[in-house]
């Protein structure tokens, strides 16, 4: 895996002043740091990795994406399991989901006439420009398909239409 082996050979540096946590903790539970796996296993969107370096440096910096790097190499390295395996007891085919040069990364150069807060403005952009979902968008992502009872029972209750495409049976909410 080159993104570990890079982190390991010391070519890819998570720890900066811009990022949460140390080179090696993070704001990742053991759960959260699964979970990531258990996406990119199932090939799962897991967003783009931002590596950034001045020109006359060798070390990339991640720029966003250190919890995802630290978490690929903590799995790597053993510290936790996902599906009840280690790394290094998945097969082949399975480590090849975890491919670094299949993974969505940026790799971004300063050049020496960029503006001195290059790096800050783009750290900005990428992590303060996106809204949190709200528990209504996350109900109506889960229920897009109108099969999950208690969601179809609420937009009943709530009112309108919304329901009427509902796969759930009307006799069925009304005998709740």
């Amino acid at each position: 895996l080159s993104i570990i082996r890079d982190l390991e050979e010391r070519r890819i540096s998570i720890s900066s002043d811009f990022q949460r946590g140390d080179e090696e903790t993070g704001v990742w539970s053991e759960k959260m740091n699964i979970t990531f796996i258990d996406s990119r296993m199932k090939g799962y969107g897991i967003g783009l990795i931002t590596f950034v370096r001045y020109v006359d440096e060798e070390i990339w910096s991640v720029l966003d994406g250190g919890n995802r790097c630290r978490a690929l190499r903590d799995f790597y390295n053993g510290v936790f399991k996902w599906d009840g395996k280690k790394y290094d007891e998945l097969s082949g085919d399975e480590r090849g989901k975890l491919d670094y040069m299949t993974m969505p990364c940026e790799k971004l150069t300063i050049e020496p006439g960029d503006p001195p807060d290059t790096i800050a403005e783009m750290f900005t952009r990428l992590n303060t420009s996106s809204k949190t979902l709200s528990a209504g968008e996350l109900c109506k992502a889960h229920g897009y398909r109108r099969n999950i009872l208690e969601i179809e029972v609420a937009k009943k209750i709530v009112g309108g239409d919304a329901w009427t495409n509902s796969s759930v049976t009307d006799a069925r909410i009304d005998a709740i």
